[in-house]
């Protein structure tokens, strides 16, 4: 096709019996490092947005206004933040990794994987000190970032634990838009089942990231 093969699987139809040994690993392993890459740059530089504005957290908390609005216009200014990064790292992982999938459905993808991890960062350093706000934010995120369903997958009683991260339904959206090609030449359904992903609904697993 052009490009590395990072995935083969059984053959469709009555090719399977002439199928080699299936190489199906690829595909999670690289929604996992995407995972973890973003939540080791970014969830620290998130933490920063609040933990360096406390006082005037608490201090519009004391005076009986609303923290909620405060909480939600610091969330408004960091949405150009956030698209500037997400464009930066989604440009790079689509020139040098050149995926499968198209660019617009890559930056969609790493856009709303660093909101996440940039929420965590929010939420964690309105909890905690200021000197901690960032290790701990990386800790978090990275335990987040671990659930995409790579290992442990999502065969099993852990499936509902792990569908309460983020990072699993992304990482569902990932393998659909990279099998995607081989839909007529392998049984990429079968592939899936391995993982416990369920294929062709991109814009519910986005739908559900910005839910939780």
């Amino acid at each position: 096709m052009g490009k590395t093969e990072l995935y083969a699987g059984f053959f469709a139809g009555e090719g399977a019996i002439l199928s080699a040994a299936p190489y199906e690993i690829i595909v999670p392993l690289y929604a996992l490092m995407i995972s973890l890459s973003i939540a080791l740059v970014s969830s620290n530089a998130a933490a920063k947005l609040f933990a360096e504005e406390q006082l005037i957290f608490f201090r519009e908390f004391n005076s009986g206004h609303s923290v909620s609005a405060f909480f939600a216009g610091k969330n408004i200014l960091s949405v150009y933040k956030v698209s500037l990064l997400a464009l930066h790292f989604a440009a790079f992982l689509q020139y040098f990794c050149q995926p499968y999938s198209p660019f617009q459905n890559t930056y969609a993808i790493i856009f709303v994987w660093y909101y996440g991890v940039h929420g965590i960062g929010m939420l964690i350093s309105m909890l905690t000190k200021k000197e901690d706000a960032g290790m701990i934010s990386i800790l978090i995120a990275l335990v987040f970032a671990i659930f995409t369903g790579f290992g442990p997958n999502l065969v099993g009683p852990q499936a509902g634990v792990i569908s309460l991260s983020y990072s699993r339904w992304l990482a569902e959206a990932v393998y659909t838009t990279e099998v995607y090609p081989y839909n007529e030449v392998y049984r990429v359904d079968t592939s899936a089942g391995i993982w416990g992903y369920e294929l062709n609904r991109f814009g519910y697993d986005i739908g559900i990231h910005a839910y939780i």
